[in-house]
């Protein structure tokens, strides 16, 4: 009886070693605490070293320890949660300060364990480090994995040496059945050149099932994994294992493809420590960790990569679609897959410019209609679309999808996505499978379809640019003005063909680089970069400036000139460009008309004497009004210019339609009625005031009238259309030239007279320098005088340069009065 209890005891002794060798190459470290306390650790393998840092000995020794280790903003949850003791098996993903200061990501998975006949109930807990798998959720966060970091530090653990063996069996066994890794253990020898594997079971049948395969019955994880390799991998399999241990090394590691038990292909990572146990012998032990997220997520960083390259790289957008249909077929079944992009100017209609379909020639690049198709589902609710054939039918039957042709046992369709709008849907197809994608598929096809969709936009842009850049290139070399573009340096960048034949060179490319030293006499050179220089340092453009050079075979033509600045995308000035135009033919026939107009001019000057008289009473009018309302219509110009969405622009052009319509009846109305109807209905200061109001809201400057309270008193009819006219043409002349922010009107009544104030805070003037200016340039300011003469009264007009104006009008009245309607304002 002691014999066979010694049998047991050394039975049980190796199967404690057999586990003890096999958890020395997890990358895991495993523990076991106390059933009624959360985080006092009995027993923790020594490779918490390598994850931590700090050897064992601290985390036995003070039950603090290792909750210290937690961070901060993680301590309480993963503490809180232990304590609650609700949730069995219990697995936390937090983070902790390992010796060196750097914070790692550990997946913490523990599981109570019942009592026994020789072990009281306890906890069996194994933390992996999953600081990389962090990383690559990070970087992938929308494909939201979560597949396992890479196993391969082979550590060595150790439990304790004192203590039941099997209550240790119990403990170690439940940490590799919470590890998800495929421990194993085989004995290997080198043959005739080959090598031979015979390997141990397992220590439990749920050890062989972490890497989900189709085992028959009795048939070890070992051999059916073997068997469900891919031959390709299983021959390089072979050599890697044959050169490592017969080349003496400790062990090796190794990535290969298996077939899981519903037949899809899973990445598979093997780390194996070798032992010799004799001449071509070896006893090795290996950990199997399924990596196929991790391999899933290489490859889509590899696609996405190709699909920008594709970008840059394809010569059109053919060849780009043809890189991205091989770029994700790395990733999904793509025998059968298709892009198809929404026409922009016509979003109910599509075309497919990329098909490829194993059982139908692709259709032609055509527009169709979207109807009810499945394409035109993804593009109208902008999202993600999974059918099987049933789920197909069944829409059909609903009214909801329209089909022609075979719908295949499972279809997926994506929608591209750019700057927010669905412009199109990128689609696989399976004939054979109605499993063939999945949900996870649906994820990482939306993920790359968000870089198909920006490849294809900014490759559209790329066309649109090319072909309007050959546009371009085809107005500047067919029209015939000289242009060119010039750099910060006076150096000329482009010149078009008849720029060249100005310039006597053959070839426009021959100017690159040069400036005007290199071509034209040193006077004219000069003139040139001084007007360049001006411009360049935000002077006033060149607008048809009329130069009479020289050239270098002698001639003198007329040369009307055009010179702008360009400007960057931080809108800082580039460089210039320019337009030269001979108008020399133009000028000579100038200069005949000039003297045919001489000596026409002093037979026709007593009749235009007449004539001149009054146009300029019916130029003041149309000053005074016109002018305004036209005034009115380019601050809406610009307005509509500066809006920043079509809506604001189209609003802004229906209003400025209107304002031009009032503008046609202000001079019909002219034509008939030199009085506005406002004055004899609403008097001089409310006319005023609905006038001054409406054009100072168009032009955004604050306007104030202040009239007198009381009755308004009855004006004659010329000083109240006069008064209107003065005011309403003094704001003409503010819109035009003040550049003011606000303006104020002042009228008052005193016996005998009226008087009008209209200032504000523009940048002002000389009045010396301007009343000595030419007629034209004083043509608001003379109108004035011309009206406030003709009532009989006086203006005074007082401004300085950066002082704003104010202009003065006083009328005299046949009898005493007032102006009432009370103190507003009116913008």
């Amino acid at each position: 009886m002691r014999a066979e209890q010694e049998d047991k005891v050394r039975h049980l002794e190796l199967e404690v070693a057999r586990l003890r060798d096999a958890l020395d190459c997890a990358g895991s470290v495993s523990y076991t605490c106390e059933a009624d306390s959360a985080y006092k650790l009995t027993a923790v393998t020594k490779n918490v070293r390598d994850l931590s840092g700090y050897p064992p000995e601290r985390f036995l020794e003070d039950s603090s320890f290792w909750p210290s280790c937690i961070h901060a903003e993680d301590q309480a949850r993963v503490l809180r949660r232990l304590r609650a003791g609700d949730v069995d098996p219990c697995t936390q993903e937090y983070r902790y300060r390992d010796a060196g200061g750097a914070l790692r990501w550990v997946r913490d998975t523990r599981r109570t364990l019942p009592a026994t006949e020789l072990a009281a109930a306890h906890v069996a807990g194994v933390w992996l480090d999953i600081t990389a798998e962090k990383e690559w959720e990070e970087r992938f966060a929308r494909l939201n994995t979560d597949f396992e970091g890479h196993v391969s530090d082979r550590t060595r653990m150790v439990v304790r040496e004192a203590g039941e063996h099997r209550r240790t069996r119990d403990a170690l066994g439940q940490v590799i059945t919470s590890a998800r890794c495929q421990l194993w253990e085989a004995h290997v020898a080198y043959v005739d050149c080959e090598l031979q594997w015979r390997a141990n079971p397992a220590a439990d049948e749920s050890d062989r099932r972490v890497v989900s395969l189709d085992l028959d019955e009795d048939e070890e994880w070992y051999h059916a994994s073997h068997l469900a390799r891919l031959p390709e991998d299983n021959e390089r399999m072979t050599a890697t294992a044959r050169d490592a241990l017969v080349g003496g090394e400790p062990g090796y590691s190794q990535d290969f493809r298996g077939i899981d038990r519903s037949g899809s292909v899973r990445w598979l990572h093997e780390d194996v420590h070798a032992e010799p146990v004799g001449e071509n012998a070896w006893r090795v032990v290996g950990v199997t960790t399924d990596i196929t997220e991790r391999k899933r997520a290489e490859f889509l960083q590899e696609a996405v990569v190709e699909i920008a390259e594709a970008v840059h790289a394809a010569p059109d957008l053919e060849d780009m679609y043809a890189r991205i249909h091989s770029a994700l077929a790395q990733l999904i079944d793509a025998r059968n897959f298709y892009i198809a992009l929404v026409d922009p100017e016509d979003p109910d209609t599509y075309a497919v410019p990329y098909c490829v379909d194993e059982r139908h020639e692709a259709p032609p690049p055509t527009r169709s209609s979207l109807g009810k198709s499945r394409t035109a589902h993804v593009v109208r609710t902008g999202e993600a679309l999974l059918l099987t054939r049933d789920a197909t039918l069944a829409m059909v039957r609903a009214g909801d999808l329209e089909l022609a042709g075979d719908p295949g046992e499972s279809w997926l369709g994506v929608p591209l996505v750019a700057d927010e709008v669905v412009i199109g849907v990128v689609a696989v197809l399976s004939y054979e499978d109605e499993s063939r994608y999945t949900e996870r598929d649906v994820e990482m096809l939306t993920f790359v379809a968000r870089q198909i969709a920006v490849a294809i936009d900014r490759k559209r842009a790329q066309e649109t640019l090319a072909y309007e850049r050959g546009l371009f290139n085809a107005l500047m070399d067919n029209m015939p003005d000289y242009v060119y573009f010039k750099d910060t340096e006076s150096r000329f960048l482009r010149v078009n063909r008849e720029g060249a034949r100005r310039l006597s060179i053959e070839d426009p490319a021959h100017a690159v680089g040069k400036s005007d030293a290199d071509f034209f006499p040193v006077d004219w050179r000069e003139v040139i970069q001084e007007e360049e220089r001006g411009i360049l340092s935000g002077g006033p453009s060149t607008i048809g400036g009329l130069t009479h050079p020289t050239r270098p075979d002698g001639s003198q033509p007329w040369i009307l000139v055009t010179k702008v600045p360009t400007f960057d995308a931080e809108g800082r000035i580039s460089g210039i460009v320019g337009v030269n135009r001979d108008v020399t033919e133009l000028m000579q026939a100038r200069e005949a008309l000039e003297q045919g107009e001489a000596e026409r001019r002093v037979l026709l000057q007593r009749v235009m004497t007449a004539q001149e008289e009054e146009r300029e009473s019916l130029a003041r009018e149309l000053h005074d009004q016109v002018g305004q309302e036209l005034s009115g219509i380019l601050l809406g110009l610009r307005v509509a210019m500066a809006a920043t969405t079509l809506d604001g622009a189209r609003e802004q052009v229906s209003s400025l339609r209107d304002q031009m319509s009032e503008a046609i009846e202000s001079v019909r109305q002219m034509a008939f009625d030199m009085r506005p109807g406002s004055l004899e209905e609403l008097g001089l200061a409310v006319a005023l005031r609905q006038e001054l109001d409406a054009l100072g809201r168009a032009a955004d400057i604050q306007v104030s009238l202040t009239a007198p309270d009381g009755e308004d008193t009855e004006l004659p009819p010329e000083v109240e259309i006069g008064l209107y006219r003065i005011v309403r043409g003094a704001f003409a002349n503010i819109l035009q030239h003040a550049d003011a922010r606000e303006v104020g009107v002042i009228m008052s009544a005193s016996p005998g007279h009226v008087t009008v104030v209209v200032t504000d805070d523009g940048v002002g003037f000389d009045v010396d320098a301007l009343m000595s200016a030419p007629t034209e340039d004083r043509f608001g300011i003379l109108a004035m005088h011309e009206r406030v003469e003709m009532l009989s009264g006086t203006v005074c007009v007082e401004s300085a340069p950066g002082e704003g104006t104010a202009v003065f009008v006083c009328v005299p009245l046949p009898d005493p009065g007032g102006l009432g309607g009370g103190s507003e304002d009116a913008g």
